[in-house]
């Protein structure tokens, strides 16, 4: 009886995490996948030049929400998932830290554009601003969603998104032609629409409850340090993901940047993937927190996170070059070359993320602060070796290095906490070998059959893994459809 139940038990684990990874899979794919086929329009209409310029500002807004917000939206998701809170409670202090980072965000701003400290046009400050509080009140509500377990309604939110901004970007850009202001328009219209709804979907949830002035002090004491080594650790990580381009702009060019920016979705795919996974894996660590990993969740999961981004990893390579045929306009297909290293250190960072959730659970976040640092001063010392000799090639190699170096760390450190098993020669071998995929990629006729080995291999190496993650998508699906059946009955 004892082992059925336990069997049970871990059954209704997995059930929950797929559950969930099934809701913000439906939440990513619409916005995700938007950006990834909105590409052949985006490189149609707008010059290389234009479309660098229009990438900084965007990267930009990403580093000033983890700066000027103090990542509260990551404090939000864990304090909401913790009893002793009131969700309203987080709510409205993440909302007044967003609100205070953006005036003191706005006056800076403000000053350089006065004094022409950068060299932008006027526009880049309005939307720098706008983009901003869009994109921090959008990420916080989201959180916040996940954090009361309505994961439907910020896939709801999501879509409605996706589908807002497809709209504004066939009008701005193909009936208008606003070039780059009808490209930065649209980036924020999207997340206006979805903050009406979900303010609308999720208003009972706000609605503040009595005033308790000790409990709430409290409450923003330990939000405060909660966030601040998890935007530490974004400020690192966002100096992996997008130093590169400001590397290669001021190096190299907007023109370059432009070809480079574009490189990147391919691998946003896999960026794609990982987030979907590792959100709710986030849930699903602090819920399910056992350091000895008694009934193996911790470390079976992992592997089979592993092995999927290895084999997902190797198909975006094996379809690179002809999904850039058909994304890329003429003047940026160059940017093929170097998608596949990025590919490849997204499935680094995928796992790197993993391990976050971990130390969310025991809320030891300084741990991915430090490892997150240290990989990010491998990115910006190999950025400024090798971008003049290399130019983006360069740059897609450090990338790919500091990712590397941030999953090493953080696994050693995760394992400190959660007794998990994991397979690192095994690892290593198929990583060695979607290095040899990448030169074959880059050989003459791209040896198409020397790529299907290796992928062959890859399976044959994850065989177990494959077959549990089949097994388990089966009863899952399974016991749904049975569920149904016996309430129709």
């Amino acid at each position: 009886m004892k082992n059925n139940k336990g069997g049970r038990m871990s059954r209704k684990k997995y059930s929950y995490l797929a559950q969930n990874t099934l809701l913000l899979t439906l939440s990513s794919f619409g916005s995700k996948f938007l950006a990834f086929f909105l590409v052949p329009l985006y490189t149609n209409v707008l010059t290389t030049s234009d479309y660098g310029i229009a990438d900084i500002v965007t990267t930009s807004v990403t580093l000033l929400i983890y700066v000027f917000t103090l990542n509260i939206g990551n404090a939000v998701l864990r304090f909401c998932l913790d009893d002793n809170y009131k969700p309203d409670k987080v709510f409205s202090f993440a909302l007044k830290v967003i609100f205070v980072g953006g005036g003191i965000l706005a006056f800076f701003t403000i000053i350089c554009w006065k004094f022409h400290i950068l060299k932008w046009s006027n526009y880049c400050y309005f939307f720098l601003i706008l983009l901003f509080f869009c994109e921090a009140i959008e990420s916080m509500l989201y959180q916040f969603l996940r954090g009361i377990d309505e994961v439907r309604i910020m896939a709801i939110a999501s879509l409605i998104s996706t589908f807002a901004k497809l709209i504004s970007n066939i009008l701005l850009l193909v009936v208008f032609k606003c070039g780059i202001i009808g490209y930065l328009v649209s980036m924020a219209v999207g997340p206006g629409v979805a903050i009406i709804f979900s303010v609308v979907c999720a208003r009972k949830s706000i609605k503040t409850t009595e005033n308790n002035l000790k409990r709430e002090k409290e409450l923003h004491r330990e939000m405060i340090t909660y966030s601040i080594p998890t935007a530490i650790s974004q400020l690192g990580w966002w100096i992996n993901n997008s130093i590169d381009r400001y590397f290669v702009l001021f190096m190299k060019g907007a023109a370059l940047n432009g070809i480079y920016a574009v490189s990147y979705k391919v691998p946003s795919i896999m960026a794609m993937l990982c987030n979907i996974f590792c959100q709710a894996w986030g849930i699903s660590a602090i819920k399910e927190f056992d350091p000895e990993d008694s009934d193996g969740f911790y470390g079976k999961t992992y592997e089979l996170f592993s092995g999927f981004l290895s084999f997902a990893c190797a198909g975006l390579i094996l379809i690179n070059i002809p999904i850039s045929k058909v994304l890329f306009a003429k003047d940026f297909f160059e940017g093929w070359k170097y998608s596949s290293l990025l590919v490849l250190g997204m499935a680094f960072s995928g796992q790197a993320s993993f391990f976050s959730g971990i130390f969310g659970a025991v809320k030891k976040n300084k741990v991915v602060a430090t490892s997150t640092l240290a990989s990010a001063a491998v990115n910006v010392v190999f950025n400024a070796a090798l971008i003049p000799q290399f130019g983006a090639m360069g740059a897609a190699i450090a990338t790919a290095l500091s990712f590397y170096v941030v999953w090493i760390i953080r696994l050693i450190f995760a394992r400190k906490h959660v007794h998990f098993k994991v397979n690192l020669i095994r690892a290593h071998i198929v990583y060695v070998l979607l290095l040899v995929q990448i030169i074959f990629e880059h050989m003459v006729s791209h040896m198409y059959l020397g790529q299907i080995i290796v992928i062959a291999l890859i399976i044959a190496l994850y065989k177990t893994e494959f077959q549990q993650i089949v097994y388990r998508g089966k009863t899952i699906v399974g016991n749904k459809f049975g569920k149904n059946e016996r309430r129709e009955k």
